[in-house]
């Protein structure tokens, strides 16, 4: 009489790269049924520019729409799978005449009370200035803030624009960009209490302008580090030629004369004297990334340059610090940088494909290198109308998901456009679904037996039971008729990256194990042993998961 014994273990090996529906890269299809969604809002066009994810998983766009006469600014939220929050305003919307002249929403950020800032710049009777304002949770004007909830400032002479904007450790608010000061345009930085004065404990009464290079510089993207210290990156014209400029000042406003030269870096790209920088971000190692995009051999493309903390290039990122990415489009111009849990970059823009500019994102290594499980070789290309998109904003949410901002010409009108990826492969969204993370850590790794039944993470994905209850798992049952012993079976569905093998020993001696072959079609899985005159036989899954 024959003896069975299943023996499920776990053994992770490294193998080739998996595929399936939801790879790294494809639009997120529960997102709005098809991944993206517009928005018209106004009297004519509208431009969606900045990007929030709120803790509850909502998103805010912002932007700004015409309303007939000129542009305001626009804000709209939408729910987690890419319906209009009706709660939010009227209808989902909220639309704000800040000057009474042209309002461009460009950055957007939460306060940890829920309330959220817009802020741009503003044009009235020739005259341009920053301008920010603060809603309550429910789109409503927080009029505790500035006046009736807006604040108009001239941080130079006569023309100022901030386009990034970031709140501090302890609830202050810093917006970056430009202003005109002595004939040319400089950085510009103000720092704002939490009820919208200026901050008269930075800088010179709350403003900082920094002239950078030898002609004229603009400030684009603000990062603050750990310590307080404050990064504005962007670009400066120096002798004919246009690098990525980066400051790094005090908490206090003054240049921080330990980093780089005297407290600036200039760092040229490409080799075609155009180099244009939009973000920078500050990693979990205090390293920083400025992105933007650069001229190789006269076009543009996607552009990185890491600094170590003394404002030097990273030797070990890129090639001596840079990383250029080429889409093999007429330009490709990227705008916003932005880093996953696991460390890994996303970088979001444009590509223009035969005369007609897409949504780009690609997505690097921590060095660097391009990662080629995500879309097709680490970037993804997404025509959301056949004429004209352009992307400016990137957020990624604790469970993977990419949410892309811009805007998209639908007929002959441009509409607010919100694009949702998958960023995650299956089983990180398998550990952030049970354990509300993505990272493989504590009892989160694949041979981690949080619920203590014998049966490893790695198992209980693949065989589709929760890890957080014992028992559960039903392996394949060992069939037999008169010619042999065999095991069938479909992966539940929504499991994917995992390869199945199972192995037969007469003895269960280590030597003895013996891998037997998968004669079924994909996804299906069909192992066959002759049984001949084999007295005893022994099986165990062997379970993979692929890189």
């Amino acid at each position: 009489m024959s003896k069975f014994w299943i023996c499920t273990i776990l053994i992770f090996v490294c193998a080739g790269s998996s595929r399936s529906f939801a790879a790294p890269g494809a639009l997120d299809l529960t997102f709005n049924g098809s991944g993206s969604t517009n928005v018209a809002m106004g009297a004519g066009n509208t431009f969606g520019r900045a990007l929030a994810v709120q803790p509850d998983t909502k998103v805010l766009l912002g932007g700004y729409t015409h309303n007939g006469t000129n542009f305001d600014f626009a804000v709209a939220r939408f729910l987690a799978d890419g319906s209009r929050d009706t709660a939010f305003g009227q209808g989902g919307e909220v639309i704000t005449s800040v000057s009474g002249g042209d309002d461009y929403g460009l950055c957007i950020a939460v306060q940890s009370d829920g309330k959220f800032l817009l802020a741009g710049y503003s044009e009235n009777a020739g005259i341009r200035e920053m301008s920010i304002v603060r809603y309550q949770i429910d789109g409503a004007l927080d009029e505790s803030f500035g006046t009736g909830g807006k604040q108009l400032i001239q941080a130079g002479q006569s023309r100022s624009s901030a386009w990034s904007l970031v709140i501090t450790h302890d609830g202050k608010i810093l917006l970056a960009g430009w202003t005109d000061e002595g004939g040319r345009d400089v950085f510009a930085s103000i720092r704002l209490n939490t009820n919208g004065t200026l901050d008269s404990s930075f800088g010179n009464s709350g403003k900082i302008t920094t002239a950078v290079g030898s002609v004229s510089s603009s400030g684009r993207g603000i990062a603050i580090q750990n310590d307080g210290k404050v990064i504005i990156g962007g670009f400066a014209t120096i002798e004919g030629s246009i690098d990525f400029a980066v400051a790094r000042y005090d908490s206090n406003g003054l240049l921080d004369t330990t980093f780089a030269d005297s407290g600036i870096a200039l760092i040229p790209v490409g080799n075609s004297s155009t180099d244009y920088a939009y973000s920078a971000l500050i990693q979990s190692d205090s390293k920083i990334v400025i992105a933007g995009s650069s001229s190789i051999n006269g076009t543009a493309d996607f552009a990185m340059v890491r600094l170590d903390q003394n404002g030097y290039l990273d030797q070990g990122f890129g090639v001596g610090g840079k990383v250029t990415a080429d889409f093999q489009t007429d330009n490709d111009f990227a705008l916003k940088v932005t880093a996953q849990l696991d460390g890994k970059l996303i970088l979001i823009g444009s590509a223009r494909v035969q005369g007609a500019a897409n949504i780009a994102v690609a997505r690097f290594h921590t060095d660097g290198t391009p990662d080629l499980g995500f879309g097709n070789g680490g970037k993804v290309v997404t025509p959301v109308s056949a004429t004209s998109n352009a992307s400016w904003d990137v957020a990624v949410t604790p469970n993977g998901r990419i949410s892309v901002s811009g805007w998209s010409q639908i007929d002959s009108r441009f509409q607010m456009t919100l694009v949702r990826y998958v960023g995650t492969k299956p089983i990180e969204d398998w550990r952030y679904r049970y354990f509300r993370t993505i990272l493989p850590q504590g009892i989160t790794t694949n041979d981690s037996d949080p619920d203590k039944d014998g049966i490893p993470n790695l198992v209980e994905y693949a065989f589709g039971t929760p890890p957080d209850k014992p028992g559960g798992v039903e392996l394949p049952l060992i069939q037999t008729d008169s010619e042999a012993y065999m095991v069938e079976f479909t992966p539940p569905e929504g499991v994917s990256g995992i390869h199945y093998d199972l192995e037969w020993s007469p003895s269960l001696a280590v030597s003895s194990w013996v891998l037997l072959t998968n004669d079924a079609v994909a996804p299906n899985y069909r192992f066959r042993l002759p049984r001949n005159s084999i007295p005893a036989a022994f099986f165990r899954h062997r379970i993979t998961e692929l890189p």
